[in-house]
């Protein structure tokens, strides 16, 4: 049996798979926060928001890692993360950083999808 959380398959590929569907909803989320907050959901724009997102992104790219075989897809996930969290964090600083994030972010929906075809082709 599986005794440990992080030693289960299925566990990782659930990474991969919330770690794909953080990415594409934060790019929803930062295309679509200035016309919710001009409609009045300002709440949506909160910097916890952002905190969020990098949390959840770190923890799916660290748990879709964990045991990966695959040295490069690791190394891309680990360098995307990096590069989303700079951008969020300091997208009011200069206007490229809001591009760097959503690059980041689509890049990391490839990447996870990649990292869950290695997966199922290599396992």
């Amino acid at each position: 049996m599986y005794p440990i959380y992080h030693s289960h398959p299925l566990n990782e590929r659930f990474a991969d798979i919330l770690g794909l569907s953080n990415a594409a909803l934060c790019m929803v989320h930062c295309m679509a926060v200035p016309v919710l907050v001009a409609s009045g959901a300002a709440f949506i724009a909160h910097p916890a928001v952002e905190l969020f997102f990098v949390g959840l992104a770190a923890w799916a790219v660290w748990s879709a890692t964990r045991r990966s075989k695959n040295i490069l897809l690791q190394g891309v996930l680990w360098t995307l993360l990096v590069l989303f969290s700079i951008g969020l964090l300091l997208e009011d600083l200069h206007p490229l950083m809001e591009w760097l994030s959503m690059g980041a972010s689509l890049s990391m929906v490839v990447a996870h999808a990649l990292n869950l075809r290695y997966r199922t082709t290599c396992a």
